[in-house]
């Protein structure tokens, strides 16, 4: 079988950056995507219209067992029910085990090298057996877990009547979203020069890129520390924060803090870039942006 495949509908999608691989709504790869023996993934011979499944009978599987706008794919039939879900551009990438870390990265124009902002540790929820309790009863003690107890229940309806060992841990999610359960922390602990080089090495590769947090999933913590085998999942621009701000020893005025040093960098570079000759968007450009972004989320696969 095929590895597992991560699927999303992106607000936006640079053609240069990404090469589209089928019909339909446009399926974008990030990264290679291969099966165990090498050969191309399943996901590149998947047509947008099945011969053997109507579009309707997608969709109606789609709703009665709905994904999500990011959603890990391990089957065909998961890959048609997400494409006969949407109609907008998807992005596939290959899925990445590991931990998951937040990396906010900056650098002024004209300065030769950029910095690590913030760093945010991402921890997925998880529930430790007892070897007597089944798991739909773990979700509903622990105290994190119960809180989003409908969607982890209806995760993992097949297994709820499953009595995990004692000392097994089973992971609920495998995707670091707030919601999704995942708890975020200030990451510090991680930062070394040697990461901090490689974010730099990569960022620069970049052109135009001044600010944004990477989504990266490392092979370890300590793989991550040494600025090695990881991958990024996902780089947020302009509009993002530092997601450690959401670590429970910070309190409402240290993320205020955090966020005000954060849009004072942003708006230096904007103002380095202005003076250098770049021509800022107008307002009529930022409302067409609006109104492609909300009509991309409208066509997110329901959640």
């Amino acid at each position: 079988g095929s590895r597992p495949v991560d699927l999303k509908t992106p607000s936006s999608t640079r053609d240069d950056a990404t090469t589209p691989v089928a019909e339909g709504p446009t399926l974008f790869t990030t990264s290679p995507l291969v099966t165990e023996e090498g050969d191309s993934a399943t996901i590149f011979d998947i047509p947008h219209t099945p011969t053997t499944t109507s579009l309707n009978d997608l969709r109606k599987r789609v709703t009665e067992n709905p994904l999500h706008g990011v959603s890990i794919v391990r089957s065909r039939a998961d890959a048609l029910d997400y494409l006969g879900a949407t109609t907008e551009p998807l992005v596939a990438q290959e899925f990445v085990p590991g931990v998951e870390f937040g990396i906010f990265y900056y650098r002024i124009p004209g300065q030769a090298r950029g910095r690590i902002f913030a760093i945010t540790d991402k921890r997925f929820p998880e529930v430790v057996g007892d070897g007597g309790s089944t798991l739909e009863r773990l979700i509903l003690r622990d105290d994190r877990a119960v809180s989003m107890a409908p969607f982890f229940l209806a995760k993992h309806a097949a297994r709820l009547d499953e009595v995990p060992g004692a000392g097994q841990r089973i992971q609920l999610v495998e995707l670091g979203t707030h919601s999704r359960g995942s708890a975020f922390f200030d990451g510090e602990w991680v930062r070394t020069p040697e990461l901090e080089a490689a974010i730099d090495q990569l960022s620069q590769g970049y052109q135009g890129f001044w600010f944004g947090r990477y989504d990266i999933k490392a092979h370890s913590a300590e793989a991550l520390q040494q600025g090695r085998d990881f991958k990024v999942l996902e780089l947020n621009g302009a509009t993002a924060e530092a997601t450690s701000i959401y670590d429970p020893k910070n309190g409402l005025f240290d993320a205020y803090r955090t966020l005000r040093t954060q849009w004072s960098i942003l708006f230096e570079i904007a103002a380095k870039n202005v003076a250098a000759g770049t021509k800022p968007a107008t307002v009529g450009e930022l409302f067409r942006l609006i109104d492609v972004h909300r009509r991309s989320l409208g066509a997110h696969v329901s959640t």
